[in-house]
């Protein structure tokens, strides 16, 4: 299960739903034995969502092409330390 992304946009707005929902996704996966991945993290820096990883064209909800590379590479990166 991975979390949900920051949405910088509205992130002022959202940002401690996003992080409860998360903390409820993470409780729930140690519950069912399911593993949680911390996407969120490598797009965070000093507690807020690393703007230029955000598309401007949509005032940051979706991520840009270097926010892709990011979590494909965490994605790619966790998948191949998971235990087999």
């Amino acid at each position: 299960m991975s979390s949900i992304l920051p949405r910088l946009n509205d992130y002022a707005r959202t940002g401690s739903s996003v992080k409860k929902i998360n903390s409820q996704l993470k409780e729930l996966c140690e519950e069912r034995r399911v593993q949680f991945l911390h996407t969120f993290r490598p797009f965070f820096k000093e507690g807020k969502p690393i703007r230029h990883l955000f598309a401007v064209r949509d005032g940051g909800l979706h991520l840009h092409t270097e926010g892709i590379r990011r979590l494909k590479s965490f994605l790619i990166n966790t998948v191949a330390h998971l235990p087999k």
